[in-house]
């Protein structure tokens, strides 16, 4: 290997020979996408990275080389755009359920008290309709039967209402970790 030198030559004369890089460098990229813009050309030297030295407050650290080519974005930034729309909307929802879990719980309690002072009620109709009905007929069969009816009713409602109230209070925490894993 030798340097070129220019200088006149007396006479053409024809070679036949192959020129190879000293160096060869492969590219990639992070993300897969197409090249947009290439701002070297073929043959073009090119500045690699380098590092910087270390100082007192700061370590030595590594400073990219010269940009080569650039990806198109357009496809990167409508993903960027729809992920962060989904994050917002998953933030959303999980405010919107840590604002409500309390009220759902607060009115399921409700129902349940509401429920259980119909048990009460109906029992005590219940209990009035068997002491009349003990009076010789003072009280029909058909309105015992209606009262104890409703009486089960009741009865059958406040066990929902409880049920509802237990289920709610359990599943609390797993469904605002569900919300919360799908913004992590």
């Amino acid at each position: 290997v030798g340097r070129v030198v220019r200088q006149e030559i007396g006479e053409l004369q024809s070679f036949v020979g192959s020129v190879s890089a000293l160096r060869q460098v492969t590219v990639g990229s992070a993300v897969e996408g197409r090249v947009g813009d290439v701002f070297v050309n073929r043959g073009d030297k090119v500045a690699g990275p380098s590092e910087l030295p270390a100082t007192e407050s700061e370590p030595a650290k590594e400073v990219p080389g010269q940009v080569l080519a650039q990806l198109e974005t357009r496809t990167l930034s409508l993903q960027i755009d729809t992920a962060n729309t989904l994050l917002t909307l998953a933030k959303d929802a999980a405010a919107e359920l840590a604002a409500n879990l309390p009220r759902e719980i607060e009115l399921a309690d409700s129902k349940l008290i509401e429920a259980k002072a119909r048990v009460e009620f109906s029992e005590k109709d219940l209990e009035r309709q068997n002491r009349l009905k003990a009076q010789d007929g003072v009280v029909s069969e058909t309105e015992y039967e209606q009262a104890l009816s409703q009486h089960q009713v009741n009865t059958q409602l406040a066990a929902q209402a409880g049920n509802e109230l237990a289920r709610l209070k359990a599943t609390r925490e797993l469904r605002l970790r569900q919300v919360e894993s799908r913004i992590k």
